[in-house]
């Protein structure tokens, strides 16, 4: 054998070798992404918004939900206003609009969600969208890493919000 023919055989190798490398990185990679998308939902105690977190731990879901809408509704009655009012410049009426039509946007989400999040087989659901995010809790089942990707789903589906954004925990009442 002449000596280039072994220096081709060499190079072989090392192609192969280094395809084998890349393969393997690649496959870790993916790994490591994947990982990260379903860890990045957080499972924390404070799903609850802040307005009901600093009235104790006597309230029950259908409480909480009476009180979100409830507070929904004053607002978008005080857009209303606010919107037909002749003394409000045309800034202040199209930005009353605009409030008005979110907030009727993150009802309807809101109630989606619960309903969809039900039908996986909890007992109840409690769901608030601000603009900082989604709070999801839910009761009367366990929470575990594909019933979190399972929420995280119909959350990401219905709001398209990044999953940074979705913070899920159990009832704690």
């Amino acid at each position: 054998m002449s000596k280039s023919q072994k220096f081709r055989i060499q190079g072989k190798q090392v192609l192969l070798l280094g395809l084998v490398a890349l393969v393997i990185t690649a496959g870790y990679y993916r790994w490591t992404i994947e990982t990260d998308r379903f860890d990045s939902v957080s499972v924390a105690g404070d799903a609850v918004p802040q307005n009901a977190e600093n009235s104790g731990k006597t309230k029950g879901m259908a409480e909480l939900r009476q009180e979100r809408d409830q507070s929904r509704s004053a607002s978008i009655e005080e857009w209303e206003k606010t919107a037909e009012s002749k003394d409000a410049s045309q800034a202040m009426k199209a930005e009353a609009e605009k409030k008005k039509k979110t907030a009727t946007e993150w009802m309807e989400k809101e109630k989606n969600i619960e309903t969809l999040i039900k039908a996986k087989g909890y007992e109840d659901c409690f769901a608030h969208l601000s603009e900082n995010g989604i709070s999801v809790m839910v009761s009367g089942g366990e929470i575990n890493g594909s019933k979190v990707a399972q929420m995280k789903d119909i959350i990401v589906a219905e709001t398209n919000l990044p999953v940074r954004d979705i913070k899920i925990s159990a009832e704690s009442f």
